[in-house]
């Protein structure tokens, strides 16, 4: 619960069984876990391609004529 919630219910004397309140912070902790997956999820898929780069570009080899004596 965050620092607000927990003022309502210790001066306004809000009733712990509040519904409205409750899936308010529901709601809100469900789309913090998402924003946080969504960004951890991205920064894996950054790493993995930036893995896959330096992979390939490991593996090619420039064109460069080869030179026959």
């Amino acid at each position: 619960m965050d620092h607000r919630v927990i003022q309502e219910i210790k001066y306004y004397k809000k009733d712990v069984e509040d519904q409205h309140m409750w899936t308010r912070e529901r709601s809100k902790a469900w789309q913090e876990t998402k924003i946080r997956f969504t960004a951890r999820v991205d920064a894996t898929i950054r790493q993995l391609k930036g893995k896959l780069h330096r992979k390939y570009s490991c593996l090619t080899v420039p064109n460069t004529p080869t030179i026959n004596s």
